[in-house]
């Protein structure tokens, strides 16, 4: 093999190299900024963080309710589309709540939950209640879904009500399973 030949081979390997590992960079990387949240029992501001960290990597994330817990929502978390218990969903999320609760109690009025696209939210095993959206053009006082994806799993949402547009769920949106 002439000199040449021999570089030509080196160089291929080593560019053979270079490009295996940048795409198994690129390509996990994606699956490495996606994360699991455990929230302690009541900790409800490690909910509201939880949920602003996984909105926040654009990946699909989960978070863990602590088992039978009761996440009592006090305060307007933000004003989109009315106003919200827990910030908006703007990502893939998936809640599993073992049971868990999450509930307002507080003289203000405001629904638990929205969503917006690009969206997408999964409650499993979850209770979501006591929302109340006084919105004239909003309403959904446990969720409100605009144009993301919602799907419910084995979870109850009661005893929640607003002015127009369903107390539960208002959906106005893509997908909705329930």
């Amino acid at each position: 093999m002439t000199a040449l030949a021999e570089s030509l081979l080196r160089l291929s390997k080593g560019l053979f190299l270079t490009l295996g590992f940048l795409f198994f960079f690129f390509i996990s990387s994606k699956q490495l900024l996606a994360s699991e949240f455990n929230v302690g029992s009541g900790d409800t501001i490690g909910l509201i963080n939880s949920i602003n960290s996984a909105n926040s990597n654009s990946e699909a994330d989960t978070i863990n309710l602590a088992t039978g817990s009761a996440y009592t929502l006090t305060s307007i978390n933000n004003v989109t589309y009315s106003s919200n218990g827990l910030p908006v969903i703007t990502s893939e999320i998936i809640i599993n709540g073992y049971g868990s609760t999450i509930s307002r109690n507080s003289g203000d009025n405001f629904r638990i939950l929205a969503i917006i696209a690009p969206g997408k939210l999964t409650i499993n095993n979850l209770t979501i209640k006591d929302g109340y959206s006084t919105d004239n053009f909003y309403g959904g006082g446990g969720i409100i879904n605009l144009d993301g994806k919602l799907f419910v799993n084995d979870s109850i949402v009661s005893n929640n009500s607003a002015l127009i547009g369903g107390g539960a769920i208002l959906f106005s949106g893509i997908f909705l399973a329930v």
